[in-house]
């Protein structure tokens, strides 16, 4: 009884630090669950273009930006294999231009879901505060971690588990807070489990390290930091891009995935640059491929596929798009989105019943009655005596 006791206040005081950081981190999940499709839906509704012979190749529509848009220096091109798709131009992190494929027309800037979802994005990833708001991230993922396992441990066992294995509509206050806490507990534990684990390996180098040994391979050396695209175009360096041989290094990404879905290209700087392709739907490491290369000279630098990866580097590669649910397609996504779902109840009815608690203790520290003792009389004689009731303070 005295370890679970422990176990209970460990798991009560971890929720109430740890609380609210997993909550705006589940709902800015929930606002994310979607995003690709979101934002697909969004632009190719507004920006719908006419199928009108062959695409022009890339470097082509490179050019006809820059004679639209002659200070813009590209960040990033994305062809989608939809016939009536846009192509898009991200201009640094905040501004997306997109294209008609065909003609290179100038279509318009990319609807506010993109930037709205990146600052969202952002803001789970370390609530916008850079790396001290990360570092807040990765203990609250580690609390959150920590909150399921001793949930587990204090819902079980039970002799009454179908009684709170469904949660009632028709209980109020106390009951309902514990039984929906409970029931949504038991349902959404391990898809939970598996975004806290999953978002520690994405926080934590040592977690990231322990990762490829389970798996048996070497830790990977310290990565650098990318530039950031704003810094990349503030310091002159993007434009323009060198497009000589832009369009080969595009049709061997072509060659290699010949059913592909995207492609998108990403230049580091100005020259180097990636040029990512995906084939299958959603975010599956095992239909992408990534070709590294020199803009100015068209050699391929790297070519990085899941069958040339490691084991540990392969386990890796799974870690974000399971996090968010895409490695399973919209249902891996659905799954996702409801588990964030079950945790802003989880952490609402926690807070709930942990306030009942508290408030209830404090109400008996300080909830008194007055007493009366027996009459006691002073004096020489009871007749000449005062009499009074000295009242005493008692707890309830």
């Amino acid at each position: 009884m005295i370890f679970r006791q422990t176990v209970f206040w460990l798991h009560l005081i971890a929720g109430l630090v740890a609380g609210s950081v997993i909550l705006l981190m589940s709902v800015s999940g929930i606002m994310m669950a979607y995003q690709p499709q979101i934002i697909a839906a969004a632009e190719g509704g507004l920006f719908q273009v006419p199928q009108a012979g062959e695409r022009l190749q890339p470097d082509a529509l490179l050019e006809k930006l820059h004679a639209a848009i002659p200070d813009a220096g590209p960040i990033g091109l994305t062809l989608r294999r939809d016939a009536d798709a846009p192509a898009s131009v991200a201009l640094g992190r905040e501004r997306t231009v997109l294209l008609n494929p065909y003609t290179g027309a100038l279509l318009g800037e990319g609807t506010w879901l993109r930037p709205f979802l990146h600052e969202v994005e952002h803001f789970h990833r370390d609530l916008a505060l850079g790396e001290r708001g990360k570092k807040i991230t990765g203990a609250c993922s580690l609390a959150f971690l920590a909150l399921i396992v001793t949930g587990l441990y204090l819902w079980f066992p039970r002799k009454w588990v179908k009684a709170i294995a469904l949660p009632s509509l028709q209980l109020r206050g106390k009951a309902r807070d514990f039984t929906w806490h409970n029931a949504i507990g038991l349902w959404a534990a391990l898809p939970l489990a598996v975004i806290a684990l999953t978002g520690i390996v994405m926080n934590y180098s040592w977690a990231n390290s322990l990762l490829f040994r389970a798996a048996g391979a070497e830790p990977p050396p310290p990565r650098k930091v990318a530039a950031k695209a704003s810094e990349i175009r503030s310091e002159g360096v993007q434009p323009p891009l060198p497009l000589a041989h832009l369009n080969a290094l595009w049709a061997q990404a072509e060659v290699h995935a010949p059913d592909w879905q995207t492609i998108s290209l990403r230049a580091q700087n100005h020259t180097a640059a990636t040029i990512l392709v995906a084939w299958g739907q959603g975010m599956r490491p095992d239909r992408r491929a990534t070709i590294a290369a020199n803009l100015g000279t068209g050699e391929v630098t790297k070519l990085e596929t899941f069958a040339n990866q490691n084991s540990g580097r392969r386990l890796r590669m799974w870690v974000r798009p399971i996090h968010t649910g895409e490695a399973g397609g919209v249902i891996g996504q659905t799954v996702a989105a409801l588990a964030s779902l079950g945790a802003v109840v989880l952490i609402w009815t926690g807070f709930a019943l942990s306030w009942r608690r508290f408030s209830k203790r404090s109400a008996r520290r300080t909830t008194t009655i007055e007493r009366p003792l027996p009459s006691i009389r002073t004096g020489a004689s009871a007749g000449t005596a005062e009499s009074f009731h000295a009242p005493v303070m008692t707890q309830v």
